[in-house]
């Protein structure tokens, strides 16, 4: 176990799998957002593709963060509060299992409306449906007529064809699922977690915020062995 966590420390790889998966929800809760803000256009399903790409990616690196977990138990909280580390173990659990749900809710929508699941354009499994695209010279059609330009509209915004009632009803819970532990669920917990962690640093003047940043100082590890001189 020559990368086990320290006495009170987290090993290299706990600490990397940790700052990789929290960069790539934020970056993905971007784009996620960027796009829900944009009209109808190549670029939104752009980044829609992106969307998907990377939350494939923080689920597949969140499955490897739970099994590192069997492997190399984290080290016990700092504090000796019972409510304080009810707190932290509520967040993090409920963190760990939004990084996993999150991704397969968004799959799951995906497959119930017959699309094809992609990761940076490699297609993974195959669907009934086409990709979500639109061709550049349709995104944007300019016409005379205001009844021409408002049937161009219907057109772009029809569903595809073949898509009958459960799928739509398949595709709108798992949509509203994910939505769900995507916006209110994970933002709040993601605040929790960066205030915790403040209040540990500031307030308390501990090393949790430290061991997380691999910057443990030698006192708090002289448990495991003799000190840095």
């Amino acid at each position: 176990m020559s990368d086990a966590h320290g006495a009170r420390g987290y090993g290299p790889v706990a600490i990397a799998l940790h700052w990789s998966v929290a960069a790539l929800i934020l970056a993905n809760l971007a784009v996620g957002w960027i796009g829900e803000e944009m009209e109808r256009s190549p670029e939104k399903f752009t980044l829609f593709h992106w969307h998907m790409s990377l939350g494939l990616l923080v689920l597949l690196l969140s499955a490897v963060r739970l099994a590192w977990r069997w492997v190399e138990p984290p080290p016990p909280p700092l504090t000796r509060m019972p409510f304080e580390v009810t707190l932290a173990r509520t967040v993090h659990g409920g963190l760990l299992a939004i990084s996993l749900l999150g991704p397969i809710t968004g799959i799951a929508a995906q497959l119930a409306e017959g699309r094809p699941i992609a990761f940076f354009g490699i297609e993974l499994v195959g669907g009934r449906q086409p990709p979500r695209t639109v061709e550049p010279a349709a995104s944007r059609v300019f016409v005379e007529e205001e009844g021409e330009e408002e049937a161009m509209g219907a057109a772009l915004a029809a569903p595809p064809s073949g898509e009958n009632e459960a799928e739509e009803e398949a595709n709108e819970i798992w949509q509203g699922l994910h939505a769900a532990l995507v916006k209110p669920a994970l933002i709040l917990l993601l605040l929790l977690h960066l205030g915790g962690a403040l209040k540990h640093h500031f307030v308390d003047r501990d090393d949790t915020l430290a061991r997380m940043l691999g910057r443990l100082p030698a006192r708090a590890s002289a448990v495991s062995g003799p000190p840095v001189p």
